[in-house]
């Protein structure tokens, strides 16, 4: 394929993303086109450095595209653009590429070389509140609130402390130190 004929190749397909935008403006989160925008057209440019096609997309691309992102961002943002891609081929009416097995193993073997890190909170449960409602002795030392209670001692994140009277009011983060 001639430069003129790839750049061609190119603007209809960045073109065909832009139209696919514009449809579901409305439809879902400003938030969501916008990632839904920037993952494939970075995709459209990968496809473009490999000359093959980004819509509709082999697996055998997308996998490959998963191995390389693997090499620099996290679990989490290879999901969300598989997941764009996936979107953005369905919103097109094309087979959906992302669910077979070749581009499965790809987001599995990324998941085994990078991991899966989670940071989601611990749930504040009934001894939980119990140690720092019933305690007066509380330490806060860089952002780490320590209650100490009947039951050990209880850590938690803290965003701020307001001094109210003599009491200070904790406006705590999401989840157990």
């Amino acid at each position: 394929m001639d430069s003129v004929t790839t750049n061609a190749v190119l603007a209809e397909t960045m073109q065909l993303l832009e139209d696919t935008m514009a449809r579901i403006d409305g439809a879902y989160a400003p938030t969501t086109i916008r990632a839904y925008r920037a993952d494939f057209a970075k995709f459209i440019e990968f496809c473009e450095l490999h000359h093959t096609d980004a819509l509709p997309a082999s697996p055998s691309i997308i996998a490959l595209y998963v191995a390389e992102l693997s090499k620099q961002y996290s679990a989490s943002f290879i999901r969300r653009i598989v997941v764009s891609i996936s979107s953005v081929h369905r919103l097109n009416y094309h087979a959906d590429p992302t669910k077979d097995p070749e581009v499965n193993l790809a987001v599995r073997r990324m998941h085994r070389q990078i991991g899966r890190h989670c940071n989601q909170a611990h749930a504040i449960n009934k001894n939980v509140t119990a140690c720092f409602l019933t305690t007066d002795d509380v330490a806060i030392t860089e952002g780490i609130a320590v209650f100490t209670g009947t039951e050990g001692d209880t850590r938690l994140r803290v965003k701020n402390v307001t001094q109210v009277g003599i009491a200070g009011i904790l406006n705590l983060g999401l989840g157990q130190y």
